[in-house]
């Protein structure tokens, strides 16, 4: 296993590392996400750092509304949360078709609606957070058509208050989340 984690991680860096700019391409653009680091979805912004880089980054404003028990470990009756996801991009190909690789951190703040370990109803609000990468496809036109799909590695980020055991962050059960964007270029 850690050979292989080896191959990947230097692959990625060599990829990164390649020479292969982004010249003609939109250097800004606005988009949908449904999935990925938006979990439910989400408005973002993306931006390269200059017109001859590869290297950009991105964010948004995402919503989350679910009754699933993996986000905070209890009986859920629902949550509902806004997140904001920020991550650091770099682009390789040529033309209009990419290969996208990031990695960011994503916040939010929730209301759920649960039942605690005695069966008693709580409502209270909580942080949540994860560290994300992704990998994925886009394609991207000089101005106009943007459309990103691919996978978004999450890892939870869990924190617990010195002396307590309360935990103020997700504790997210799903690693990876497909995602699907469609935006505007300019």
């Amino acid at each position: 296993m850690n050979k292989r984690f080896n191959k990947v991680f230097l692959s990625l860096l060599l990829l990164m590392i390649s020479n292969t700019y982004v010249y003609g391409q939109a250097s800004k653009s606005i988009f949908l996400e449904l999935g990925g680091a938006s979990t439910a979805f989400g408005f973002h912004y993306d931006a390269r750092f200059s017109a001859y880089t590869n290297w950009g980054y991105r964010v948004g404003l995402s919503f989350l509304r679910s009754k699933s028990d993996d986000y905070f470990g209890a009986v859920t009756r629902g949550i509902n949360g806004y997140t904001i996801p920020f991550a650091v991009n770099y682009l390789t190909g040529k033309g209009k078709h990419h290969f996208e690789v990031g990695t960011g951190f994503d916040i939010g703040l929730y209301r759920c609606h649960f039942l605690d370990w005695h069966d008693n109803e709580v409502k209270e609000m909580r942080v949540g957070s994860f560290v994300f990468e992704d990998l994925g496809y886009r394609y991207q036109d000089s101005k106009g058509l943007l459309l990103r799909a691919g996978l978004n590695i999450s890892i939870p980020f869990v924190a617990q208050i010195a002396g307590t055991n309360i935990l103020y962050a997700a504790r997210k059960t799903s690693f990876v989340y497909p995602y699907i964007g469609v935006g505007y270029a300019f």
